[in-house]
């Protein structure tokens, strides 16, 4: 009974709820302050949000104050997941922590390779955004495992629509190079920033330490049904 109760712990704690709200407060004002000082008028069904962090725009303006602007926020997001990544090795009681860990670096490392211009070397970039992208995904998907038994059924469905529906589509459309690739390419981002930012707020770790106890007191009480 006893590894059953130590086996449901917390999925993540304070300190990283109040990182995950910075960094998707970063990544939102990165790419709007971005757009605004972007070298030419940012078409936002068009360009790519790589191109914030380009030296000169497609029509060849320069563009150094946004890729200043790009930089500095990925960089900032980097630090971030570093802490992240920090908290979750300190906090062994956590779930997966050495998972998520790895995950929070790998993201570290996808937001640092992805500051160098596509225009310079895309495939460089590629890497980083693909590092970035692919960790944070992955690191939303554990979380909802973890969380699917112990948040309502609607909330789960919601937090996976918006997840799998957003960074999927755009995953579909790059591949096949679609037209709308760049149109999906926003809605991922976004939905992947808020899936991570809506799945470890302070309201759902306020609601665990609610539920969590009745939880595993239901898993101990079955446990010894069994073993009666």
């Amino acid at each position: 009974m006893q590894s059953a109760q130590n086996s449901i712990s917390f999925p993540f704690n304070a300190k990283i709820s109040s990182l995950f709200t910075v960094l998707a407060l970063t990544i939102f004002l990165t790419f709007t302050l971005g757009m605004f000082c972007f070298g030419e008028t940012f078409l936002f069904w068009q360009h790519a949000f790589s191109d914030l962090g380009s030296t000169i725009t497609p029509a060849g303006n320069p563009n150094s104050l946004s890729l200043t602007i790009f930089i500095t926020g990925m960089l900032f997001s980097a630090v971030l997941m570093i802490l992240i990544a920090h908290h979750f090795h300190r906090a062994e009681s956590l779930q997966h922590n050495q998972l998520k860990t790895g995950l929070s670096l790998l993201a570290a490392l996808g937001f640092i390779v992805i500051t160098y211009p596509h225009n310079l070397n895309n495939q460089i970039h590629t890497y980083g955004a693909a590092a970035m992208v692919g960790s944070l995904w992955a690191f939303g998907v554990l979380l909802l495992v973890e969380l699917k038994t112990l948040i309502s059924a609607l909330r789960y469905h919601l937090y996976q629509t918006l997840l799998q529906g957003t960074v999927l589509s755009y995953a579909f459309t790059y591949f096949i190079d679609a037209p709308i690739k760049q149109v999906t390419q926003k809605f991922a981002v976004f939905g992947l920033v808020v899936t991570l930012k809506l799945a470890t707020s302070q309201s759902v770790l306020q609601y665990l330490r609610k539920t969590l106890p009745r939880y595993r007191e239901a898993i101990t009480h079955k446990e010894s049904i069994r073993t009666v």
